[in-house]
């Protein structure tokens, strides 16, 4: 809830409050009862609601956002594809970074398997380009 209508909400808790004090008062006026304690209720009714209105707003959005940072979720959202590439090559060994570029180089030269020259994106692969680079230089 934003501030707007939190303040609404007080001023809406606050004329309720403010008129049932004041039939409170016209009633015990006109029945000649002098029951002042009574009028301590809505009062008190009225600052628990006020309070609980505008303090648990604040705690809970802070907690959130405490809660967002000490769990670091803001920094792993904003990691690029080369900062997760540059993670993934830190927690490989040396066997495992050589099978990775062996798998690698493999898919990148054997795109041109289908019948289809051309990759997803309309382009030639790169083994296809590598081959008519090969062939330019023979001539």
């Amino acid at each position: 809830m934003n501030d707007f209508w939190k303040m609404i909400t007080t001023a809406i808790i606050w004329t309720i409050c403010g008129g049932i004090i004041l039939a409170m008062t016209i009633q015990g006026v006109a029945n000649n009862v002098a029951a002042n304690w009574v009028l301590v209720l809505p009062l008190l009714a009225a600052v628990l609601t006020t309070l609980v209105i505008w303090a648990a707003g604040q705690g809970g959005t802070q907690s959130r956002e405490a809660a967002l940072r000490e769990s670091g979720k803001a920094k792993r959202l904003n990691l690029t594809r080369d900062d997760k590439m540059a993670m993934l090559m830190d927690m490989m060994d040396e066997d495992e970074r050589a099978a990775f570029k062996a798998a690698l180089a493999r898919k990148l030269l054997d795109d041109d398997r289908d019948d289809n020259p051309f990759a997803e994106d309309g382009e030639l692969p790169l083994g296809e380009l590598l081959d008519e680079q090969r062939r330019r230089q023979r001539r």
